[in-house]
């Protein structure tokens, strides 16, 4: 496989950050945009989104307290975070000492897993063993701690030198192993959803790229479609339209990201007559268009060809 790579390092206080540089050549399935370990111990507050990345983060010990979706969510030690980081979020430490280790991960293989750990447990995965995540980010940080530094302007930041495509591998191999590690453990976990709610959720996660409608979902379920809506906002938090609108913005976001195909093309793909709903399904979810979403990401990453 050719691939290279050039990764950043911030060491600072007893905290420390690796971050991949922008890539030369094709990109793997599950790549490493960033990996570090943190100990806050004084205020702490992280604002951010439109990254075009995953997040996952792990609470050691202490406390902390994350605004994602509309919601928050208290962070506490076991707690395994899972966010889609071009969504609007916010961290805050809300004890003495939080204590985490986290990576950002992208690939065109990272929006299949997140829809099936957030159809598993939400956003947090409380009491979460934490044994794999540790010790695969433990042997890629300490890989990357082996590597002679140069020493750049900015503060306590360095270039690490000759990240070659061997190692890249191992990385890649080890990030492989945490997520594989998360669906399992996701896919283990019993379901409280009434069975006939979760056969309607698996036809909608079959269907939703076509024309689809409420009643058409109840009836599959023997249900009217006045229970069946009370029933799956009650268990999900979100209506029909609400939650097929998001199946659809998460797949569409994944087209614009990974394939070259036209708009029009990924809104047939996702189930829409024209364009018009694409566009205000990413205006409303991002505050740009499509096009505007897809140049963004270009500037960003570059030609990943």
């Amino acid at each position: 496989m050719r691939y290279k790579s050039k990764y950043y390092a911030r060491f600072e206080n007893k905290s420390f950050c690796y971050m991949l540089g922008k890539k030369r050549v094709n990109a793997i399935l599950y790549e490493l945009d960033m990996t570090g370990y943190q100990k806050v111990e004084g205020e702490y507050r992280l604002e951010r989104g439109g990254y075009n990345n995953y997040l996952i983060n792990y609470t050691m010990s202490g406390s902390g307290k994350m605004t994602y979706g509309g919601r928050e969510y208290a962070l506490l030690p076991g707690c395994l975070t899972f966010i889609n980081c071009a969504d609007e979020h916010k961290f805050e430490q809300t004890s003495g000492e939080w204590e985490f280790v986290f990576l950002h991960v992208t690939g065109p293989g990272m929006a299949y897993l997140y829809d099936e750990f957030i159809y598993a447990t939400g956003n947090v995965y409380e009491n979460y063993d934490g044994k794999v995540i540790l010790d695969r980010l433990s042997k890629i940080h300490s890989m990357l701690s082996g590597y002679e530094k140069t020493v750049l302007p900015e503060p306590f930041t360095y270039e690490i030198n000759s990240v070659d495509k061997t190692a890249a591998c191992d990385i890649a191999e080890n990030v492989y192993c945490i997520l594989t590690d998360m669906l399992r453990k996701t896919n283990s976990l019993p379901s409280d959803l009434p069975h006939n709610l979760k056969v309607a959720i698996d036809y909608i996660h079959e269907n939703f790229t076509k024309k689809i409608t409420l009643e058409q979902v109840a009836r599959s379920v023997y249900l009217s479609k006045y229970h069946f809506e009370r029933m799956f906002v009650k268990y999900t938090g979100k209506t029909f339209y609400e939650y097929v609108t998001q199946l659809r913005f998460e797949r569409a976001r994944l087209l614009l990201e990974s394939t070259q195909k036209s708009l029009p093309d990924i809104a047939a793909e996702i189930g829409y007559a024209d364009i018009q709903p694409l566009v205000k399904l990413f205006k409303t979810n991002c505050g740009v268009t499509p096009a505007e979403y897809r140049k963004r990401l270009s500037n960003l990453y570059g030609d990943r060809s």
